[in-house]
């Protein structure tokens, strides 16, 4: 039981820094002195975690004799960690709660071993059954699918609730990963030949060039020679709504982490990468150099008309701009961010979106994208834009489907 108790005990500092602000799936070089099937048994662990949190605590509330909020920060995320492991894991019941309780002893807080012990052998004893949940819809929905109750009525109440069915589901899958073929270097059939026989389990997307990994190999040969790069379908849907092709002069003005420009570079278009942040710049420049492509990567703030930029005379311009992330199945955590946490970006979108259409000459082609299904952040920039500049939509979507993380595309062409 030592190498689970260490997996145990990795898995507990990764739930508490990603309950600190950090991204979880940031921290998994964290585990590296784990062994294999520890370092699975840890990874399934935390995100399980965090992506049931909310389901956890409706059942810990249902054992408890104080509120949540007055349980010491170790003794709750150990509770949540033995119910997890007893409701979603395939862990016999009793290393469950032993190993709970020898983890709070190891934490040094060795007096609530007894609660914790009490608390998930009564929950056994119960049949494991998550208790039932006074409240409507999407109250109920919220602790079905640990998706915040405000965050269902907002996305309910903008698209429907078969939409937001649909989004929940999503959020509630594991994440599968898509790749981009690398035209430049080969074609998807004999990407799929090569990857096949790297012991790989590819399968064709549904987007043109687009493959569904079964397992990552990022240590193959296939990508290290950046016959491929890591991009989900709607964000490659967003690439290709811009239509790209040689002769293009096209402005990604946030594009770290460079995915949407790398596939429009691909189709022959000349692409210039702006990413505010130098780190993350340099990250675009590294998966360039990897892809054999000729992206002209540039430190800019997308909020500031950049003179030297017009004078590239870009023909086309994608502005993916920051936002809430609230379509994003690959960070569990980020469905928990307060929506009051947010109320502030709009004004950054609309700034940057309003700044990017400088650039472009009538005729010219704007998108505006998101990886969000709040409307404030969709919708609600594109309508106040287009009613203030003279530009018509030509293409607007709101992706909600079972393969696609959500995302707004909205392609406008200046008059």
């Amino acid at each position: 039981m030592i190498q689970k108790q260490t997996a145990r005990e990795a898995a507990y500092h990764w739930i508490r820094s990603v309950e600190d602000g950090a991204y979880s799936n940031l921290l998994n070089m964290g585990i590296n002195f784990l062994s294999e099937e520890d370092k699975k048994f840890a990874s399934k662990l935390v995100l399980t975690c965090i992506e049931r949190r909310l389901t956890l605590e409706h059942i810990l509330k249902a054992y408890l004799s104080r509120p949540i909020h007055k349980l010491d920060k170790p003794v709750y995320t150990v509770l949540l960690m033995g119910l997890c492991q007893l409701v979603y894991m395939n862990v016999p019941d009793s290393a469950a709660v032993n190993e709970s309780v020898k983890l709070i002893k190891k934490l040094r807080h060795a007096s609530a071993g007894a609660m914790i012990n009490g608390v998930l052998r009564s929950f056994i004893r119960d049949g494991k059954v998550i208790p039932p949940v006074d409240g409507d819809e999407c109250e109920k929905l919220s602790v079905e699918y640990s998706v915040p109750t405000e965050l269902i009525r907002k996305v309910s109440g903008a698209y429907g609730m078969d939409n937001a069915m649909i989004w929940l589901r999503r959020l509630d899958m594991t994440d599968d990963t898509y790749i981009r073929t690398n035209i430049c270097k080969t074609d998807t059939e004999h990407l799929l030949e090569k990857l096949t026989a790297e012991g790989l389990e590819p399968s064709m997307g549904p987007i043109e060039n687009s493959i569904k990994l079964g397992k990552t190999g990022f240590d193959k040969p296939s990508f290290t020679d950046g016959l491929y790069h890591v991009q989900g379908l709607s964000s490659q849907m967003c690439a290709d709504a811009m239509g790209a092709s040689k002769g293009d002069i096209i402005l990604d003005i946030c594009a770290a982490p460079g995915g949407k420009s790398f596939t429009m570079a691909e189709k022959g278009a000349q692409v210039i990468a702006c990413e505010l942040y130098e780190r993350r710049a340099g990250l675009i420049i590294t998966e360039n150099i990897r892809l054999g492509l000729d992206v002209d990567v540039v430190v800019n703030d997308g909020t500031v008309y950049n003179k030297t930029l017009a004078g590239r005379r870009p023909n086309k311009v994608l502005c993916d701009v920051p936002c809430s992330g609230y379509g994003v199945s690959g960070k569990p955590e980020i469905r928990y961010k307060p929506l009051d946490s947010i109320k502030d970006l709009p004004e950054l979108q609309y700034k940057i979106l309003c700044t990017s259409a400088e650039y472009l000459p009538s005729g010219g082609t704007l998108i505006y994208s998101t990886c969000t299904v709040m409307p404030d952040e969709n919708e609600g920039i594109t309508d106040k834009f287009l009613r203030e500049h003279p530009f018509d939509k030509d293409l607007e979507k709101v992706i909600f489907a079972d393969d696609r993380d959500g995302f707004y595309i909205c392609r406008m062409i200046k008059r």
